[in-house]
This record gives C-alpha cells, sequence and structure tokens, in this order.
C-alpha cells in the first residue's frame, strides 16, 4: 500500500496545497505577511518528502527480499520505482510553486 500512497496522494497533497494557498493570497494581499503561505507550502512539501521517502524505503526492501513470487517482487518493485518519481516529481513542483511566491509579491495590482 505504501506504493499507492505515494502515487496517488502526492499529487493530492500537491492539488490541495494549490487550493489553500490560492485562497489565501486574498489574506496576504491585506495582510502583507505571507507567513501562511509558505507554511502551506512547508507541509506540502514535507508530506511529499515522507511520501516520497516510503517509496524508496519500499523499493529498497523489493530488491532485498528474495524468495518471493517473481510477479509479486517485480510488481512491488515497479510500483515503488513509479511511487519514488512521482513523488519526486511533485516535490519539484510544490519548489517550484513555493519559490515563485517568494520572488512575486502577494498583491499584484
Amino acid at each position: 500500500m505504501v506504493q499507492w500512497l505515494s502515487i496517488v496522494v502526492s499529487p493530492l497533497v500537491f492539488l490541495a496545497n494549490l487550493s489553500i494557498v490560492y485562497a489565501l493570497v486574498p489574506l496576504a494581499c491585506q495582510t502583507q505577511r505571507t507567513a501562511p503561505l509558505h507554511v502551506s507550502n512547508a507541509i506540502a512539501l514535507a508530506l511529499v518528502l515522507i511520501t516520497a521517502l516510503l517509496a524508496w524505503r519500499s523499493l529498497r526492501a523489493s530488491r532485498a527480499t528474495e524468495g518471493t513470487a517473481r510477479d509479486n517482487l517485480s510488481r512491488t518493485h515497479f510500483l515503488s520505482r513509479i511511487g519514488a518519481w512521482v513523488s519526486a516529481i511533485v516535490a519539484f513542483a510544490i519548489a517550484l510553486q513555493w519559490s515563485g511566491q517568494g520572488l512575486l509579491a502577494p498583491c499584484m495590482a
């Protein structure tokens, strides 16, 4: 199940973070404080990195186990690899989104 967690939850965390940050922009514009935006991005990035770490650990474990059925081992290995890549790409996307918030002012009026 760890593989599916990293494949499904990581993009959902990105989309949820995008929605939350988008909803927080008027508040950040009114108060001229971007701390809630940064907190949201930090939490999202931490969650995605945790899922990437779990997928990577599952990938390492699938390489180490021997004596199991070949189909089960190859499926676990494949899903772990996909999960690690998806989580890494989503983490990169969150980092890019966060860097854009650091460069641009919250009010672009």
